[in-house]
């Protein structure tokens, strides 16, 4: 999957496996200081919890647990709220190394993932 923006929303996502899909994300058009490439856990910039809030001043994603919605955040103040990206049906865990920063993307011009 592919997410070129945090205005771009998948929705319900039923099919995802770890071992077969990765879930890409533009570092230009989240912002948030992502970088390409960069290691979300390693960074900060990737969380587990309960209630799906960032818990730093910096661009997060953040994957609550019980409701398994993958949330994004791009600065924790609240000048921008964070907004959900998809819910991942049936899905327990979500590691940040399955989440790909990429440098950008061309635009798909919908409101879903630009590929899935």
């Amino acid at each position: 999957m592919r997410y070129l923006a945090s205005t771009e929303r998948g929705g319900g996502v039923t099919d995802y496996r770890a071992v077969d899909d990765t879930i890409e994300v533009s570092a230009s058009g989240f912002g948030g200081g992502l970088v390409a490439g960069m290691n979300l856990a390693a960074t900060g910039r990737y969380l587990t919890n309960l209630t799906g809030e960032a818990n730093a001043a910096l661009g997060q994603f953040t994957f609550e647990t019980d409701a398994r919605i993958l949330w994004w955040d791009a600065d924790e103040t609240g000048a921008g709220a964070h907004v959900a990206i998809a819910t991942f049906i049936g899905l327990t865990r979500l590691a940040a190394s399955e989440l790909v920063v990429i440098a950008q993307a061309e635009a798909s011009g919908g409101t879903g993932p630009a590929e899935c």
